[in-house]
């Protein structure tokens, strides 16, 4: 298994011109000419992984998106409200975090705050923050039509995996996955937005058996 710091992220340099996240995910696997691939992502890595599978699908073997977010998809009033409150007390890391932690309608992570995991989360979520503070670009460049509008062409082996505490709106992105023709749905008890973290077994177990299933 290969992972890699996206743009911005890790250890990975801060973006100073728009991100374009399928592009550098195509570069990586050139380079290490790896050929068809198995393709796992979370959150914003779920929607890279989508727009990937969506834009060179022959070199897609399966997906496995958890808690994916999705190109062109609308998040509902809670998680706006949530971004007009963080952009107003830029450039305040601390209470940018506060919000984030504590808008459990728009960023589910009280689960995992009440987990043995707390303590990594807020260490995650605060250098996040403190990262993209001295980001000089903030546009993301996605492959078009959006990817809402394409979800039905998405033809390989698809694995939708999604915390049972996540927030509303990733339910909604789990309906509309339901165009996807070979896609599987499981959805995990007593998890939210950080269930790699606080999932981690059960999550490498889910993906195991989906990339190699039993004969």
């Amino acid at each position: 298994m290969i992972t890699y710091d996206s743009r911005g992220a890790g250890k990975s340099p801060v973006p100073e011109r728009p991100t374009d996240h399928v592009a550098d995910l195509r570069g990586l696997i050139q380079t290490l000419t790896l050929g068809r691939v198995s393709l796992i992502g979370h959150s914003l890595g779920g929607e890279i992984a989508t727009n990937y599978a969506l834009q060179y699908p022959d070199e897609v073997d399966k997906l496995i998106l958890v808690a994916p977010g999705l190109t062109g998809f609308e998040f509902g009033s809670a998680y706006q409200q949530m971004i007009k409150a963080i952009w107003a007390v830029l450039p305040d890391p601390q209470k940018m975090l506060d919000i984030m932690l504590h808008t459990p309608e728009a960023y589910a992570l009280q689960a995992t705050l009440q987990s043995p995991y707390r303590n990594e989360i807020i260490r995650i979520q605060r250098e996040n923050v403190e990262k993209s503070l001295g980001f000089k670009n903030l546009e993301m460049i996605w492959p078009q039509p959006p990817a809402i509008k394409r979800l039905a062409q998405l033809r390989l082996p698809t694995l939708f995996v999604l915390g049972e505490k996540d927030k509303a709106d990733l339910f909604t992105i789990a309906d509309l996955f339901h165009q996807v023709p070979r896609v599987q749905f499981v959805y995990v008890e007593h998890a939210d937005h950080g269930l790699p973290l606080t999932h981690a077994d059960e999550l490498v177990e889910l993906v195991t058996k989906f990339l190699i299933p039993s004969s």
